[in-house]
């Protein structure tokens, strides 16, 4: 936020107009965004964190506000990048995480196994679960969720597709999220 203001500030932007956005401001959609969920099943976050870094940032960051909760990670890597990078995001939501969904995330043109593959062999133990449908993977993570849970919804953000095999797939985690909340 100070970076901002002293941005805006230099820009020429009057500081009150400055100050009354920043207390109007709600969120960044898809970045460390909280759905609380009806009937005590706790609340979800849907954050964009794609990579090994903003992995930790985000556990790390849950731990300091939730230390209490049980952690229900849904996540998966995308298709056609990095592939060292997915065993280190693997390790990363195991070590943080109570309970492991892996799933699908802009599979691309790569095969899918192969992404869950080079995603388990970061893995310690085999307490994961695999469900290829990243929709299915959702609903199956709500289900597991209690008044002490914590669902949290890696990769997509506020994204509304998902890139497989040269279509992009309607699928909008918001949207999925919020239609568990009516």
């Amino acid at each position: 936020i100070m970076a901002a203001i002293l941005c805006t500030v230099h820009l020429g932007i009057d500081i009150n107009k400055i100050i009354n956005s920043i207390e109007t401001f709600k969120n960044i959609p898809g970045r460390f965004e909280k759905f609380t969920l009806p009937n005590n099943r706790g609340f979800a976050i849907i954050d964009y964190a794609h990579s090994p870094n903003a992995y930790e940032n985000i556990f790390k960051n849950l731990l300091k506000i939730n230390s209490n909760k049980k952690i229900i990670t849904v996540f998966g890597c995308g298709g056609e990048r990095d592939q060292e990078k997915r065993s280190i995001m693997g390790r990363i939501a195991e070590k943080y995480s109570d309970e492991v969904i892996v799933t699908t995330d802009n599979p691309r043109d790569e095969n899918l196994n192969s992404i869950m593959d080079d995603i388990k062999s970061g893995f310690k133990t085999s307490q994961f679960t695999i469900v290829e449908d990243r929709k299915e993977a959702i609903h199956e993570g709500i289900n597991r969720m209690t008044e002490d849970s914590l669902l949290l919804l890696l990769g997509k953000g506020c994204e509304d597709h998902q890139l497989i095999k040269g279509e992009k797939v309607p699928h909008n985690e918001i949207e999925i999220v919020k239609s568990f909340m009516v």
